[in-house]
């Protein structure tokens, strides 16, 4: 047995170690950011990220919407989505969508010859997104063995299959959904894909 010639301290804080690792694996280091200034459509941005979210069958949770006085400029506004989708009995998937908007305060303007309501504000919007693995818990998190195990089986024997089939995809379905958001807020971006690069 591999664990035989270490002391029983150390074999202690090796499996404290691996009891506290996450079994969560994100898409991102950081969030991906949106920032804009502007009038815009706020109503119609929030409702494009339902439809993706809808479109991909994940559940869709709304956790946080407030509103509060800010300055006379206008309101502060946050509002924080997320929603699951299990995809196999061991992967799920987890996407959040944060919404930031500063001095929001609804205008009239002209489109097309109509008379419609849009937000003028500073707005940031972060998208997030993680692969759950084990997320029925088949594996007991309290069992030193069983954490091994899973372990292993992660940064192992489905490595390949979790980075390929599961964190792959869902990267590129974020980054869609980014340029999607961009497209209707009218963002332009540069060549290399990254606002502000040069």
């Amino acid at each position: 047995m591999f664990l035989l010639p270490f002391s029983t301290s150390f074999k202690y804080s090796f499996l404290q170690g691996i009891y506290i690792m996450s079994y969560d694996r994100p898409l991102f280091p950081i969030p991906l950011k949106l920032r804009y200034k502007g009038v815009f459509d706020f109503k119609g941005v929030y409702e494009l990220v339902y439809r993706w979210y809808r479109n991909r069958q994940f559940r869709f949770h709304e956790r946080r919407y407030k509103d509060k006085t800010y300055t006379p400029l206008g309101n502060e506004i946050e509002a924080n989505v997320w929603g699951e989708k299990e995809v196999t009995e061991f992967y799920k998937y987890h996407v959040t969508v944060d919404y930031h908007l500063w001095e929001a305060k609804e205008i009239p303007v002209i489109i097309k010859g109509k008379k419609v309501k849009r937000m003028r504000a500073r707005i940031d919007i972060r998208l997030d997104g993680k692969v759950v693995c084990d997320w029925q818990n088949r594996y007991d998190r309290s069992n030193p063995f069983q954490n091994v195990i899973l372990n292993f089986l992660i940064k192992t024997v489905l490595k390949y299959e979790l980075e390929v089939k599961h964190v792959d995809p869902l990267d590129k379905d974020l980054h869609n959904l980014e340029e999607q958001i961009k497209k209707h807020l009218k963002i332009e971006s540069d060549a290399s894909g990254v606002e502000g690069f040069y």
